[in-house]
C-alpha cells in the first residue's frame, strides 16, 4: 500500500480513469442496490442478474446463432435492440423481484435468495449450449473516448448518478 502511494503514477489521472473505467459497472449496481437498502430491503440476486442479463444481450447479438443475426440485423441497429432487450429484461426480472416482495408478502432476503439461484441456473444451463463472445463492433461502446480523454463507461457512470440524485 505505501509503495502504491508513494509511486509517481499512483495518483495519476490516468490511474484515476483506469479504476473508474474497470469500476464503472459495480458502481452502477452499487447505486441501484443504494435505492434497496435506503428502502428497507436487500437483494441478494443482483449479481446474478446483471451476468443473466449479460448472457441475453450477448446471445441476442450472437453472430452466428443469434435472433438477431437470424432476422438479418446486425451491427448499430442490432447492438440498439439488443440494449433495449437487456433495459428490458432488467426491469422484467426486478419486477419480478419486487412483486414476490410486494405482493408475495415474502422477506426481501428469501425471495432475492430464490430467484439469485433462478437466475443463475438459467444463465447457466443457456451458456452450456452456446459460447458467448463480444462482437468487435460492440466493444466500441466500452472503449470510446470522447475527445480522447472520457472513457464511455465512466460517462455513463455519471449519467447514472446524476439519474439517480435527481430520483
Amino acid at each position: 500500500v505505501i509503495s502504491s502511494i508513494l509511486s509517481d503514477s499512483f495518483l495519476s489521472a490516468r490511474n484515476f480513469s483506469n479504476l473508474l473505467k474497470q469500476q464503472s459497472a459495480a458502481l452502477i449496481v452499487a447505486f441501484g442496490m443504494l435505492f434497496c437498502v435506503i428502502t428497507g430491503g436487500i437483494d441478494l440476486s443482483v449479481g446474478s442478474t446483471l451476468c443473466a442479463i449479460g448472457a441475453g444481450l450477448l446471445y441476442m447479438l450472437d453472430e452466428t446463432n443469434g435472433p438477431l443475426a437470424a432476422m438479418g440485423i446486425t451491427g448499430p441497429f442490432a447492438y440498439v435492440i439488443a440494449i433495449l432487450a437487456a433495459i428490458l429484461m432488467g426491469v422484467l426480472m426486478g419486477g419480478l423481484n419486487g412483486a414476490l416482495v410486494a405482493y408475495g408478502k415474502l422477506p426481501p432476503f428469501i425471495a432475492t435468495l430464490g430467484t439469485m439461484k433462478i437466475f443463475r441456473s438459467v444463465t447457466q444451463q443457456m451458456t452450456q449450449t452456446f459460447n458467448p463472445s463480444v462482437p468487435a463492433g460492440f466493444k466500441t461502446i466500452a472503449s470510446a473516448r470522447i475527445g480522447n480523454q472520457i472513457i464511455l463507461p465512466i460517462l455513463y457512470w455519471v449519467i447514472m448518478v446524476v439519474i439517480m440524485h435527481i430520483i
